[in-house]
């Protein structure tokens, strides 16, 4: 609906990619396969320890992670943690879709939560230098995004 919206078709160039040496279709890069993490998640697991593993998929952060928190705590999500991807930042505007729609909806960039005990978060991003923190848990329920 955004494309349409926009004006585009799935054979234009991705809009949002501003690379000259880019020739991807807006269509080939919303097909763009997802990111397998199991050998990741496997290893991190290992080395660590999880607590809880979210695949962000339909329902974005809001819903699919209080699924892995018990009843009784929620998850404060720092949005200046990471950069939002131009793709998601461009369907966005282009959509006029709020915040909060954004986040029940799309991954926003983050394909894939990790939960860890407060104190295994340095080892973990030491044994996989791509983690970053997200947020914590907190008492409550939900996720709130701070």
């Amino acid at each position: 609906k955004v494309l349409e919206v926009a004006g585009l078709s799935l054979h234009d160039p991705a809009p949002w990619d501003s690379s000259s040496s880019s020739s991807s279709s807006a269509g080939a890069a919303l097909l763009e396969p997802t990111v397998i993490y199991v050998k990741r998640v496997m290893a991190l697991h290992e080395q660590v320890g999880l607590k809880g593993l979210v695949h962000i998929t339909g329902g974005g952060m809001t819903e699919n992670i209080p699924r892995v928190i018990p009843k009784g705590l929620g998850v404060n999500i720092d949005t200046a943690a990471w950069q939002v991807p131009p793709m998601f930042q461009w369907l966005q505007q282009a959509g006029n879709i709020s915040d909060a729609e954004m986040r029940r909806t799309f991954n926003c960039g983050v394909g894939m939560v990790v939960v860890v005990n407060p104190s295994q978060v340095a080892a973990a991003q030491a044994a996989d230098p791509g983690l970053f923190e997200l947020g914590v848990v907190v008492d409550g329920s939900g996720v709130s995004y701070v």
